[in-house]
């Protein structure tokens, strides 16, 4: 019969070389303390961000705007809320895996934010206020109805940004 080399290659043939690993980079030290626990996402390619919507200056449109901003919040309420728990059960990996979703949530509150300013002054100027005019100045221009709604909806966004805030600086 034919003899076996070493490696499982029989006799008589050369041996194959064995694959050697690429060369890992070398890192100085001092890097390896600022570089991240997990490999960061593939950077996305950059798109073009739509412009936002031309205000409408309505009362509907602020309306719709601020119950979205109330909703946003409360997902944002509901990671802290997460990392909370996963810093107690010392579950990092949970912890870390939150930092993507905060930040489509904080970004989409950061663009509607935008559009809330653009939308209360294009109402404002409509009502003959100051560009700058806050809420409730707006509110008390407007019909009941709308004015009282923007009222609610503004004291309850204030009220969820304040729980999210205290929320957020506890599990920092």
């Amino acid at each position: 019969g034919v003899g076996v080399q070493q490696g499982g290659q029989p006799a008589g043939q050369p041996a194959a070389k064995p694959q050697q690993p690429a060369p890992k980079p070398k890192v100085h030290p001092a890097m390896l303390a600022r570089a991240p626990v997990t490999a960061p996402p593939a950077a996305a390619k950059p798109v073009a961000k739509p412009a936002a919507p031309l205000a409408a200056g309505t009362p509907e449109r602020l309306i719709t705007i601020l119950e979205r901003s109330g909703a946003l919040y409360a997902q944002l309420m509901t990671h802290a809320k997460a990392r909370r728990a996963a810093l107690r059960a010392g579950d990092f990996a949970g912890f870390s895996r939150l930092d993507e979703p905060e930040k489509r949530v904080v970004a989409q509150i950061a663009d509607l934010d935008q559009q809330r300013l653009a939308e209360a002054r294009a109402l404002a100027t409509k009502l003959g206020l100051a560009a700058d005019a806050s809420l409730v100045q707006i509110a008390e221009k407007l019909p009941p109805s709308p004015g009282g709604r923007i009222l609610v909806l503004r004291d309850e966004l204030r009220t969820l940004i304040l729980v999210v805030r205290r929320e957020t600086s506890i599990v920092r």
